[in-house]
């Protein structure tokens, strides 16, 4: 598996703070935030627009804890002149180098699997990167098909 050289862009959409520990049980905060997206946001959404899930602002002491972020390009999203009630955050994407794990099939079983094989390539003891924490991102590119990108350096 090699890296991709990304280029940064900005994503505006809805946030929340969160733990793996909480992700695991039935008080996770991640399928709300994706409830709370596709009832405001998606609505508004061109047919074609394409939409992210982004998690960043890992606590360093705690990589466990971090910030997700479910929405679209700010071109889009100022494009299509979105307005909800809720707040509305903004993360750049940043630039840099990631690897890239495909997720077919129906959501969101799909994307659970993809990250289910990022955690089993990441703990492979011959893993030549590591995980940076920067940003990393799902890409929901069509029905069917998200790409799930993780920011490394080499060990």
């Amino acid at each position: 598996m090699t890296p991709q050289k990304r280029a940064s862009l900005s994503i505006k959409g809805l946030k929340i703070r969160t733990k793996s520990e909480t992700e695991a049980t039935n008080q996770g905060k991640i399928c709300s935030l994706w409830k709370s997206f596709h009832d405001s946001i998606s609505p508004q959404l061109q047919e074609d627009d394409q939409f992210y899930g982004v998690f960043f602002n890992n606590d360093p002491e705690q990589l466990d804890t971090f910030d997700v972020l479910a929405g679209v390009t700010s071109k889009d999203f100022d494009k299509n002149g979105i307005g909800v009630s809720e707040e509305i955050s903004e993360v750049v994407l940043e630039e840099g180098n990631y690897l890239m794990f495909s997720a077919v099939g129906s959501l969101p079983q799909a994307t659970l699997r993809a990250w289910q094989q990022v955690r089993r390539y990441f703990n492979e003891k011959d893993c030549p990167y590591e995980r940076t924490y920067i940003t990393d991102y799902e890409h929901y590119i069509a029905k069917g098909l998200t790409k799930l990108y993780i920011s490394v350096k080499p060990k």
